[in-house]
């Protein structure tokens, strides 16, 4: 249920806990909880979703095509989006933290930064939303960000473009690469564009 307020917060997420938790970090944060949604509802429901202040969505398994539908349609009017995607997962945009109003935080993001990412809202760029898996490794599953310093090494960008365009110094992109090298279980970067494109 609903309740209408334009200081009012909604959150949506298929886990009872992470609900819990949120309602109390939202109050926390100075808004009323005014409702709960499953991530599919918002295409579903007759909410009046522009008079809201925001939505903390958490979609713990995973981005669907719904929630994407929902993001660039129904979620769009809403004055902020804080969207806490799964592990695993690497939402692409045009801006890397930013996805038309929304933020993006991590699944595991602590309740200040929730909370701050609520009181300041972003600006509307107007983007779309894909998502896909992160690559995988015999070291284990890249970060978002690792996966971002994958994709730019793999269009051939060099280490001083990979860190101008992530607003990060070079010695940054030196040691996610090497990260990333021993996530894939590869050694120079030739390797690491080859299993890219492997799991591509």
């Amino acid at each position: 249920m609903i309740a209408p307020s334009g200081r009012g917060v909604v959150i949506a997420s298929e886990s009872p806990t992470l609900v819990v938790g949120l309602r109390a970090t939202v109050r926390r944060a100075g808004f009323p909880v005014v409702g709960i949604l499953r991530e599919t509802e918002f295409l579903d429901t007759g909410l009046e979703l522009s008079e809201l202040h925001g939505a903390v969505i958490a979609p713990v398994g995973g981005i669907t095509e719904a929630l994407e539908r929902a993001l660039a349609g129904p979620l769009s009017a809403i004055r902020t989006v804080v969207l806490l995607p799964p592990s695993g997962v690497l939402i692409h945009s045009e801006t890397l933290r930013t996805l038309g109003n929304s933020e993006l935080l991590p699944l595991t993001a602590e309740p200040q930064e929730i909370a701050q990412a609520l009181r300041t809202p972003m600006p509307r760029a107007g983007v779309g939303v894909m998502t896909r898996p992160l690559a995988m490794g015999v070291g284990g599953v890249l970060s978002a960000r690792e996966q971002e310093v994958l994709d730019l090494l793999a269009g051939g960008s060099t280490n001083v473009e990979i860190g101008e365009r992530l607003s990060v110094t070079e010695n940054t992109v030196k040691s996610h690469l090497t990260r990333v090298y021993r996530k894939l279980g590869v050694r120079s970067r030739a390797e690491a564009i080859t299993a890219y494109l492997e799991t591509a």
